[in-house]
């Protein structure tokens, strides 16, 4: 499962969808009123009722949900050369962050991101 943020109107986005059903990947489009909810529970596929309307993340942000690093470097290489979008926030569900909410996690890579440009 991928879970996905303002992604889908990106140039690129068919062949991310061809990437995904090549490697038979199940996605899910996370809406901003979905932000409330903890990755873990995105991943899961639960669905509750709306929070608060939150603005749309400014960046596109893409969070990788039972993929090991072999897998994740292999869909990101066949992303690439079927012409997929290259996202810079990007992520594993883990132990730690599978309680974050959308917002959390989405800071945090920015800040990571921010960092390493800087180097």
């Amino acid at each position: 499962m991928i879970l996905l943020y303002e992604i889908d109107k990106l140039p690129g986005w068919p062949a991310l969808q061809t990437a995904m059903a090549m490697k038979q990947e199940t996605y899910r489009l996370v809406q901003p009123g979905e932000y409330h909810l903890t990755l873990g529970q995105l991943a899961a596929g639960e669905k509750t009722g709306p929070g608060l309307p939150p603005a749309p993340l400014t960046e596109p942000m893409m969070i990788f949900c039972g993929m090991d690093q072999d897998e994740l470097t292999e869909f990101l290489a066949l992303n690439r050369r079927l012409g997929g979008p290259q996202v810079a926030l990007k992520a594993m569900l883990t132990p730690i962050n599978q309680a974050w909410t959308t917002k959390q996690l989405f800071e945090e890579l920015k800040d990571e991101h921010a960092y390493f440009q800087k180097r």
